[in-house]
């Protein structure tokens, strides 16, 4: 028997030194804009009732107003 040199390539990971820092920044930038969007529509849906005695629309107004304000997010 001959010993035979196997040509398939190894299957190997390699990780660069700053990969884990940099998802890190990237999740924590992701979670800070998830949280911005949630304030925002929190604050939006309790000044609503507000809005609407200010300025005379209807609850059907405000519904489109509401939805709207994601349209050009």
């Amino acid at each position: 028997m001959q010993n035979q040199k196997s040509n398939s390539p190894r299957a190997t990971t390699t990780t660069k030194a700053g990969s884990s820092s940099q998802l890190s920044v990237v999740l924590a930038l992701i979670t800070l804009a998830q949280f911005t969007v949630v304030v925002d529509s929190t604050i939006v849906q309790v000044t609503l009732p507000s809005i609407g005695r200010e300025f005379g629309v209807s609850i059907n107004g405000l519904q489109w107003l509401d939805f709207g304000r994601f349209s050009y997010a």
